[in-house]
């Protein structure tokens, strides 16, 4: 589901929105900035871990685009960052995505 053109809005919108920049983003090898490091690099480059972050936001707004009209079809929603503290889902560790009868971010769990 997710394709290359996704890939390809996150780095614009990182960096049209203002809250990446290319060194955030990209490696810098041989004078260019690359998504990846190339198979054919035998360098020791570290992996970039500013953009987990980064991608881990984005991601998850993704996919509950992608999952709330399925989540509709069953009269729940798709909620990112939800606490349940019955369930261990605290402030500090929110849950990712969640199917929930509202749509709030502070869920009950019901029995």
């Amino acid at each position: 589901m997710w394709q290359i053109n996704d890939e390809i809005e996150f780095f614009k919108n990182a960096l049209k929105g203002g809250f990446a920049n290319v060194k955030d983003l990209f490696y810098s090898i041989d004078d260019k900035h690359l998504a990846y490091i190339p198979k054919e690099i035998k360098q020791n480059i570290p992996t970039l871990q500013s953009r987990n972050a980064l991608i881990g936001n984005y991601t998850e707004t993704w996919c509950q685009k992608l999952l709330a009209p399925m989540a509709r079809k069953f009269n729940l929603y798709a909620v990112n960052g939800v606490v349940c503290e019955e369930l261990g889902l605290i402030k500090s560790s929110r849950a990712d995505l969640a199917f929930c009868t509202t749509n709030e971010n502070y869920q009950k769990s019901k029995i």
